[in-house]
């Protein structure tokens, strides 16, 4: 079966931007007939602020498309209006007429230009300028140009005998028809289309986000009086150019750091299509988003210089399957590898203590998550929803995170370490797979729904040091025995009752949870336990059934003493009958 391939047209002019629907000629509905279980979404087509400058068309368009395919476009302009440029996630395009499609979605992007005013592009009515520092100097939010579209378009020095000092990144927020907000980004194509921006000697603060989606752009040059950048030609740096702020993303290829630099600074490749490799040099520290949304790129290798990365540094690289990292690094900063879809396997380096929140979370290809001595910490969602079979945690493991490894639902194997001292809320929530679970004599806390969901659990066992926890018949419990925490949900009891035992005063949240199960598909079909029996000993029950598709409970006291027992929220929901046969055996006495 192929990937689906999705179509997205967009026509860009000056800036700003508008959506409406792709005339009928190249429309691709979802509803027509789509082969080989292909996915096709609705191509559109963005037009800018200043009206409708041209009109875009598929000619002869087909009832579903795949990557090779070949499309022509035919594009109809309004009268002083011609093509400056066109790209297909983000490499010109050289005829319009002849576009072959790439795997995955394809972004085609047409830049228009005026052809009727030929002044040129540095007139100071292109920019829209925002006074800023109490009015003492300029800021630019926007460039619009009145003429000839350039190739090379140069930021002015001043404005009305005042100092242009910043590049701004500009959003606005918009409220919708049914009153919902929305924040659309002004500044999103700023240079788009460009080849090269010059920066002059005022501006000292410029907002790299502005350099996002600019796939056309090779050069950033700045004028060697500016104290706060430099540039090697091609792209921007610090003044003393030992930061890369931001790259040029029209250039392509493999791609060297200059030696000079030591950090890559937020932003700075965010969204790159072009490159096919990246030599990190001297590079020691990577900003936040610095590598978020690339493309191209199959693997990163992080050098051992490289002792710092930012949140979200590499978040959402939807193409690299490798990533080499750093054995000086000692944090795995939140979101780093977020939905890494095509990464397959990763070891952590010794020198990694904290893997922080949502790090490797929905790396949906990630196969083999090898985990060394000296790690400490596994935060929140930091390794959920992927194709992992095995976990194996290292000696020196003090907390798994809440959510750690949620909804990993090809985990067979899960060996906690001794030294473990919490398990955090969910942390293994939707583990379908996991027949039982050993909890170390170190474990001190277990968070709510822990283990919530786990369909093929059988039993948890306790190492007989433990102070906190005990397991009777397989069933987790606090150490006095009084607590029932957590009932394993494919523990098939016989006769298909539990019998809770006596001296039991509380039943956790959601001990019960997801009993019955069946998680190779029959869901609703029961198969561990149908009845519970509760000792009048109980004294509080919190949600402790919920999602038990059970058939009957049978209380031992009577019915005035169940209803007299602290209950919190939903006590269980009902079995696929829709009912749940509540017995009192006291009332029988």
């Amino acid at each position: 079966m192929k990937k689906g391939l999705a179509l997205l047209i967009s026509a860009v002019a000056f800036g700003g931007i508008i959506s409406t629907g792709l005339t009928s000629c190249g429309s691709v509905g979802t509803n027509t007939p789509i082969p080989e279980g292909q996915t096709i979404q609705d191509a559109t087509i963005r037009i800018n602020t200043h009206g409708d400058l041209v009109k875009v068309e598929i000619k002869e368009p087909k009832e579903s498309y795949k990557a090779g395919d070949k499309i022509a476009l035919t594009l109809t302009f309004k009268d002083g209006y011609g093509l400056h440029l066109a790209t297909i996630n983000g490499k010109d395009i050289e005829n319009v007429e002849n576009i072959t499609l790439e795997e995955g979605a394809n972004t085609i992007d047409i830049f228009v230009k005026s052809l009727t005013v030929t002044e040129g592009s540095t007139n100071l009515r292109d920019f829209v300028f925002e006074a800023t520092d109490g009015g003492r100097s300029y800021a630019i939010t926007s460039y619009t140009p009145t003429g000839i579209y350039p190739n090379i378009v140069e930021i002015p020095s001043s404005y009305l005998g005042k100092p242009v000092t910043e590049i701004k990144f500009v959003t606005k927020e918009v409220i919708n028809p049914d009153n919902s907000k929305d924040t659309i980004v002004v500044s999103r194509y700023l240079f788009g289309g460009l080849k090269g921006v010059k920066i002059p000697a005022s501006v000292k603060t410029i907002d790299t986000r502005i350099f996002r989606s600019n796939s056309t752009l090779q050069s950033i040059t700045v004028d060697e009086k500016n104290t706060a950048y430099s540039s090697d030609g091609k792209v921007l740096l610090s003044k003393d150019k030992k930061t890369l702020v931001a790259f040029a993303q029209g250039i392509s290829g493999e791609y060297k750091v200059p030696d000079t630099v030591t950090t890559i600074g937020n932003d700075a490749f965010y969204g790159t299509m072009k490159l096919t490799s990246v030599d990190f040099n001297n590079v020691t520290t990577i900003g936040n988003d610095a590598f978020n949304s690339v493309k191209g790129i199959k693997e990163f290798v992080l050098t051992d210089k490289i002792t710092t990365l930012g949140a979200s540094a590499f978040s959402t690289c939807v193409e690299t399957e490798k990533i080499t990292l750093s054995n000086n690094l000692e944090t795995i900063p939140s979101n780093c590898f977020y939905k890494n879809s095509a990464l397959k396997e990763i070891t952590i380096p010794s020198s990694v203590k904290n893997i922080q929140d949502y790090a490797f979370y929905d790396c949906t290809s990630l196969q083999k998550f090898t985990m060394n001595e000296g790690l400490e910490e596994i935060g929140r969602c930091a390794v959920s929803h992927n194709l992992i079979e095995t976990f194996t945690f290292p000696k020196t493991l003090r907390k798994i995170g809440e959510a750690a490894f949620a909804g990993n639902d090809r985990a067979k194997t899960v060996t906690l370490n001794e030294g473990l001292v919490e398990i955090g809320k969910s942390a293994f929530h939707r583990n379908l797979r996991i027949t039982s679970i050993l909890i170390p004599s170190t474990v001190t806390t277990i968070g709510e729904e822990a283990f919530f969901a786990g369909l093929s659990l059988t039993e948890f066992n306790v190492s007989g040091e433990n102070t906190k926890y005990s397991s009777k018949e397989g069933v987790l419990f606090d150490k006095a025995g009084t607590t029932l925490l957590a009932y394993p949900s494919a523990k098939v009891i016989e006769n298909k009752t539990y019998v809770i035992p006596e001296g039991t005063t509380t039943l956790a949240y959601r001990c019960f949870s997801a009993v019955s199960n069946n998680p190779e598909g029959e869901s609703a079909k029961p198969y561990s336990i149908t009845k519970i029996v509760i000792p009048t000993s109980v004294t509080s029950m919190n949600e402790s059934f919920y999602l038990a598709l059970l058939e009957t409970v049978e209380y031992k006291g009577t019915e005035a003493q169940f209803k007299a027992i602290n209950f919190n929220g939903i006590v269980w929901n009902a079995n696929a009958s829709g009912t749940i046969k509540i017995v009192y055996s006291g009332d029988k006495q």
